[in-house]
């Protein structure tokens, strides 16, 4: 009997999703890369001791292509576990960001990225942003604009949970208060 649950992920992109038909194999890749990125970002916030000989599986469609897709997908799994009402250590929130004459740009889009900016992706807890759960960059930048886009990224998170994730989950949490008396 297995002590604590697993946790998988399946991240599928629909056909329509992007600006052109893909092909399967870069498709597959992707898909592969981004699932695995979710899987291990749930296993770390997950209390999965709490569920043994469980499996959780998250299963994330794709449907529109327009930039930071890997971070959509981490938050919208977790806005979903949430929901699920599974417990977890904190959420958490991910976000992108890049560099583009000179100034940090967050949450970038297709354009964005295909200007070959620096960016980097960050997944922070929600309640304490300077605590890094995941941290990807795939170029190389001076230390003064890591540290403006980590610093951005953080401000971002912060304004992001409490303008728009922490009245969601009060209103979910008020709602499951309501039915269960």
């Amino acid at each position: 009997m297995a002590s604590e649950a697993t946790v998988a992920c399946n991240v599928a992109f629909v056909a329509f999703a992007g600006e052109r038909r893909r092909n399967t194999s870069s498709s597959k890749k992707q898909s592969q890369e981004l699932s695995a990125s979710v899987e291990s970002v749930a296993k770390s916030i997950l209390c999965l001791s709490q569920y043994p000989s469980s499996h959780i599986h998250i299963y994330i469609e794709v449907l529109q292509q327009d930039g930071s897709e890997k971070a959509a997908c981490i938050n919208a799994a977790v806005m979903a576990l949430i929901d699920a009402s599974i417990a977890m250590r904190d959420s958490v929130i991910a976000m992108t960001a890049g560099v583009i004459d000179n100034k940090v740009i967050l949450d970038l889009t297709t354009q964005e990225n295909r200007s070959q900016c620096p960016n980097l992706l960050m997944v922070v807890n929600a309640h304490k942003t300077e605590a890094i759960v995941l941290f990807e960059m795939d170029c190389r930048v001076s230390e003064e604009a890591l540290e403006n886009m980590v610093k951005e990224v953080c401000a971002g998170a912060k304004k992001m949970y409490a303008e728009a994730v922490d009245p969601v989950l009060r209103s979910h949490v008020t709602q499951l208060w309501q039915v269960k008396q």
